[in-house]
């Protein structure tokens, strides 16, 4: 695999990288900026195709054969979704945090092979792309008419971290909704509005700024559930981005921040347009575990009939 020099000495470095955690929320970054340079920049691509493909190999090699990576290394297809632990062991089995980080890995993938004409790389991630989606739909989101969970703790309206034997409102770094609810919805990409549905966004920011109230959290936490509110109220969430400050080095910008806001569809437009993507999917075939994936097929031909749009975003 591809670590980090540091962590090859230090287990802890770059969020345990070195032991193999989070490799695809790290790789996705990548391989969306690979994907917008190699697009306008044929050039750039043929240089540095090789070493994208590794990291791409990385995260998501779909062959048993490769010499040098796993097959789908954080992908557990029978839960649905990704696992971002690597190496260290815990009583309750493996986790994984942040949903949208994982999502914008494989809309990272699928648009690098999109952007070098490359079909096996593009079908590869549409397919992890369409899987995790539905997933975390599924165990990341609640809402009034949809939950997995008690009611206790559909409250919440989101799921912090997703383990092997448990979930939780909490994250690695704090405990807090705003946390558990932020690091589930950044990035800010065109494909966001397949995951951050109208339905769910207008329960969860009013837990989330229910939440920003109560507690003293820094700008860029704010930041990031005003960007959120922008999917539901765009005007409301122009002006609250512009009372806070946009940390670039936390993978947003102030420009990434007003293009996301001055984007949002109308709502009457958007229900209108794409229907199925407007509320959180529905409980009726059950809760049990793998549930999802018994239905990746369909979710594969569903969403890839529409995520052409979606990809048309970085030409």
């Amino acid at each position: 695999g591809i670590v980090p020099r540091m962590g090859l000495t230090d287990p802890g470095a770059d969020f345990g990288a070195g032991y193999y955690n989070d490799h695809h929320f790290h790789y996705g970054y990548w391989l969306y900026a690979a994907a917008v340079l190699a697009k306008g920049r044929p050039r750039w691509a043929e240089r540095w195709t090789p070493q994208i493909v590794a990291l791409a190999r990385d995260i998501a090699s779909p062959s048993a054969a490769d010499p040098f990576f796993p097959p789908y290394r954080h992908f557990d297809w029978y839960e649905g979704h990704s696992m971002a632990s690597g190496l260290f062991p815990f009583f309750d089995g493996r986790n994984q945090e942040s949903s949208s980080e994982a999502l914008n890995a494989w809309y990272g993938l699928a648009l690098f092979g999109k952007a070098i004409n490359d079909s096996n790389l593009e079908r590869t991630g549409r397919a992890l792309l369409a899987t995790e989606l539905r997933s975390s739909k599924w165990y990341w989101h609640s809402t009034s008419s949809h939950s997995v969970y008690p009611p206790e703790f559909a409250a919440h309206k989101g799921t912090g971290m997703v383990w092997c034997a448990k979930v939780a409102d909490s994250t690695w770094f704090g405990a807090g909704l705003v946390y558990a609810l932020g690091i589930n919805v950044i990035p800010f990409t065109p494909f966001s509005e397949y995951y951050l549905t109208p339905g769910w966004v207008s329960e969860a920011f009013v837990v989330a700024k229910e939440a920003l109230v109560a507690q003293n959290y820094a700008d860029d936490w704010k930041s990031i559930i005003f960007l959120l509110h922008a999917v539901t109220d765009r005007a409301a969430s122009w002006d609250e981005v512009a009372a806070t400050a946009v940390r670039g080095d936390e993978g947003n910008s102030r420009t990434n921040a007003m293009w996301w806001i001055a984007t949002r569809p109308d709502l009457a437009k958007a229900r209108e347009l794409f229907p199925e993507h407007w509320e959180e999917p529905s409980t009726s075939s059950g809760s049990s575990a793998g549930v999802v994936s018994r239905s990746v097929t369909s979710s594969v031909r569903v969403l890839l009939g529409s995520l052409g749009v979606v990809a048309g975003a970085v030409a």
